[in-house]
């Protein structure tokens, strides 16, 4: 396992000096986006417990900008782009006794394992994803755009109130060991995004994402699919000056 965490810091550094090296960098927009997660949780199936939520499905927004690397790239039409952005979302978790951290809702915020002992407790939790992905664009006419892109998706999570609690809220300072555990902070993210072009200063994309957490793949005590997330995500990119958002067709440039 240490030989694939190995190779997959090299393959990023790899692509990180190779980019650096031959990058002619351009800022293109700025990006607001809106986003929806669906993280699979395969606990509930495995064991017999209770306040798991089998389906959960997060909403997070978040911001960025883009930016052209290498232009033309491979061909003519080809542009190398990275995205970096920082995304926000919020979600309430429940601590078993085991140390495991699930998905729950406020109405089963202690839930029972398989041992029909209750939670530690459960609470909100504020995930911060830094994403950056790199990503190889190709050009579909004039006004859209396909890029397919990777990125080594960092995730932190804090607990942010809203706490219910078996004892004491300090309990659940043991979310943290879960949380940070199994490199479950490092998420390689695939992307497939969609651009469309309004005008010159406003364009939209549309994106799906899909991660995993490396470690938790390897780990045959639950389904493959547990941790895994696939998302979809709407964007709205704004290239300054942002003036240009509101000037008509006619209107000669200032």
């Amino acid at each position: 396992m240490n030989r694939l965490i190995r190779a997959f810091a090299g393959l990023i550094l790899s692509l990180t000096i190779t980019s650096a090296a031959s990058a002619e960098p351009g800022f293109q927009s700025i990006s607001l986006l809106f986003s929806e997660t669906w993280t699979g949780n395969a606990y509930h199936l495995t064991y017999d417990v209770t306040g798991s939520e089998g389906m959960p499905i997060d909403v997070s927004v978040g911001g960025g900008a883009r930016f052209n690397l290498v232009e033309p790239f491979l061909f003519d039409s080809g542009v190398l782009t990275v995205d970096p952005r920082l995304v926000i979302g919020a979600r309430r978790y429940l601590l078993y006794q085991s140390g495991w951290v699930v998905p729950t809702q406020v109405e089963t915020s202690l839930g029972e394992d398989e041992n029909l002992q209750a939670g530690f407790g459960s609470a909100r939790v504020l995930t911060f994803s830094v994403v950056a992905p790199v990503g190889l664009e190709f050009g579909l006419g004039e006004k859209a755009a396909l890029t397919v892109g990777f990125s080594p998706t960092l995730v932190f999570r804090i607990r942010a109130g809203d706490a219910d609690f078996l004892n004491d809220v300090s309990d659940l300072n043991a979310m943290y060991p879960f949380f940070y555990g199994r490199l479950r902070w490092l998420r390689p993210e695939l992307h497939l995004a969609g651009r469309f072009d309004i005008s010159e200063y406003l364009a939209f994309a549309v994106r799906a994402t899909s991660s995993i957490s490396i470690l938790d793949l390897a780990d045959a005590t639950l389904p493959w699919w547990d941790q895994l997330q696939v998302g979809a995500t709407f964007e709205l990119n704004a290239t300054p000056p942002l003036s240009g958002l509101f000037r008509g067709p006619d209107d000669p440039d200032t």
